[in-house]
């Protein structure tokens, strides 16, 4: 049987590390990398660079994180142009006017962002 060798928390011989990165950075990086990949079928993220306007008659709430529970960040006006990195689902990530996940729709299907692409 193989043996392993090495202390715990140590990168294994053959692993290769990023010059200047950590090893969590490096593997964040290949993930995205993966998931990213236009030949990959994880489809977990769509990467885009569009720009979008919010038209919900509430305008659009921006969260922390892409899960409808996690913290509010700010609730943007209608007419606001945002520009959108990522997709997933229906959920969008957005850089600017700030950072954060906001709702193609709301939950009767009504659109609260729409592209201007």
């Amino acid at each position: 049987p193989s043996q392993r060798t090495g202390s715990p928390g140590k990168m294994a011989t053959g692993h290769m590390k990023l010059r200047g990165t950590s090893p969590a950075v490096s593997r964040r990086q290949e993930l995205l990398e993966y998931y990213d990949s236009p030949n990959s079928t994880k489809g977990l993220y769509t990467t885009m660079r569009e720009s979008y306007q919010v038209v919900g008659l509430q305008g659009a709430i921006v969260r922390l994180q892409q899960d409808l529970n996690s913290p509010k960040v700010a609730t943007l006006p209608q007419g606001t142009k945002v520009q959108v990195t990522s997709r997933s689902g229906r959920r969008l990530y957005i850089m600017s006017p700030i950072t954060g996940w906001l709702s193609l729709e709301d939950p009767t299907g009504a659109p609260i962002v729409v592209s201007l692409q």
